[in-house]
């Protein structure tokens, strides 16, 4: 028989520990039935809460919102592009002109008694040369740039931490209720026992070991309300809660977009913010290259201005220009600086998009080796821990298998179960990976990431 999913693999399990507890006590007990949760779901009725349906649930399109709103961490980095942006104004901003006022002859007695003074007043403006306004605004612009992308990536990664955190609390659910599930089957069981013990039916010592199944079935319980209640906490951190406002989340972790073919994944790296902020950090190290070149050339400083003589009472106008001489300082050592930091940032956008498309690679090589293990266990270990159980309980009824033996193939159903909830999430947190990795989702075929 085929699992086409684990809802209903844990309603068949219900029904099959229906049957046999019906089958000891002369009635038939309702199954238990397992929640499930959707990675992306926007339609409740397909979700299952382990929760009250009177309890507070949310989306990942809600818990989404909810972070990108509120995390300090996007918040942060929005005023550095804030920030940037009053880099390039002031980039753009030309120097102050220079006013000088002097009066001349202050301490020549001779002089002064002769009327022989003179007050000036002059201007001076400096030019600059040899691009270095330019490369200054470019360096700005491309500062700006890079912030931008920065913000995008850092946006990125908190969506990719809200992923995991959301599967996280997801498959906590799952595990919570297929521990509830075992611990009503223990109470049940031991119950069934118990009356089995007073009819005379069983041994004694076979109520001790339901007693003690049924005492370890509550401590896993246990355990997996506090990896809920941790989850819950980290997922309320993401959307900025100090103590969570919510009771669960919704959505299938089996439902999983195909993710393209590596080539097509491989040309989604070059949409990825890292491959546009490298190429706007090299471009920044070329204009800080060009501003160093364009230091070579002195700036000139023009100067303007006029002089009142008191012993003429007349007034002189005088202009000229200032301009350093370039015999000791050619800023050679700034040009070469600049120029090995431009091919070091060359090495390291080299060394990036390597690592990049190997993390790609590992992840891609993995979502494949779990797809795989996901298909073997609803098609093979799902169906055979099903039937195993089936026939062990049938068998108990006839004599030929003992207590252990259906203990053993319910705890086998439950772990396969289990592991099932597990392999699904990993996968899952994969794809948020690749997700991470290429910049966006794997459902876009046709991707145009652009710096908000």
């Amino acid at each position: 028989m085929k699992i086409l999913g684990f809802l209903k693999g844990c309603r068949l399990y219900g029904a099959y520990l229906g049957v046999f507890i019906g089958m000891a006590l002369g009635q038939i007990v309702s199954p238990s039935v397992a929640a499930t949760g959707v990675i992306e779901d926007d339609s409740p009725s397909e979700a299952t809460s382990v929760i009250s349906r009177n309890a507070v649930t949310l989306t990942l399109a809600e818990v989404m919102a909810l972070s990108l709103a509120h995390h300090p961490r996007l918040e942060a980095i929005a005023q550095e592009r804030e920030a940037s942006d009053g880099s390039l104004r002031q980039a753009k901003t030309l120097a102050n002109p220079m006013l000088t006022i002097m009066d001349e002859n202050l301490g020549n007695d001779r002089l002064a008694e002769a009327g022989d003074r003179a007050i000036s007043l002059q201007v001076g403006q400096l030019i600059e040369l040899g691009g270095k306004r330019s490369a200054r605004i470019a360096v700005a612009d491309q500062a700006r740039l890079l912030a931008n992308w920065s913000y995008a990536a850092k946006r990125l990664d908190i969506i990719f931490e809200v992923k995991q955190r959301f599967i996280d609390m997801l498959a906590a659910q799952m595990r919570l209720d297929l521990a509830q599930d075992l611990a009503d089957v223990a109470d049940q069981t031991t119950e069934v026992v118990a009356k089995r013990v007073q009819a005379g039916k069983v041994s004694p010592i076979e109520h001790v070991k339901a007693q003690l199944v049924q005492a370890n079935a509550q401590v896993e319980l246990a355990q997996a309300q506090r990896y809920l209640d941790a989850a819950r906490s980290a997922l309320a951190a993401s959307m900025g809660q100090q103590t969570p406002k919510f009771e669960a989340v919704q959505g299938v972790l089996d439902e999983t977009p195909e993710i393209p073919p590596l080539d097509v994944l491989e040309n989604r790296l070059l949409q990825a913010p890292e491959q546009h902020r490298w190429e706007n950090e090299l471009a920044r190290q070329e204009a800080l290259l060009a501003g160093e070149k364009a230091k070579r050339i002195p700036d000139l400083t023009l100067i303007a201005g006029a002089s009142r003589y008191s012993q003429f009472d007349d007034v002189g106008y005088h202009a000229g220009v200032s301009l350093p001489l370039p015999l000791f300082d050619r800023n050679r050592g700034g040009v070469e600086q600049a120029s090995r930091r431009l091919d070091k940032a060359e090495y390291e956008r080299l060394d990036d998009g390597v690592g990049r498309r190997t993390e790609l690679l590992q992840n891609h090589q993995q979502y494949l080796a779990l797809s795989d293990q996901l298909a073997t266990l609803r098609e093979t270990l799902l169906p055979g821990a099903e039937r195993a159980f089936a026939a062990t309980q049938k068998g108990y009824q006839l004599g030929k298998f003992g207590f252990l033996e259906v203990l053993d193939a319910q705890r086998t159903l439950f772990q396969t179960n289990s592991l099932f909830v597990q392999v699904q999430a990993d996968r899952q947190r994969v794809i948020a990976r690749i997700e991470r990795i290429v910049g966006g989702e794997l459902a876009v075929t046709a991707p145009s990431v652009t710096a908000p």
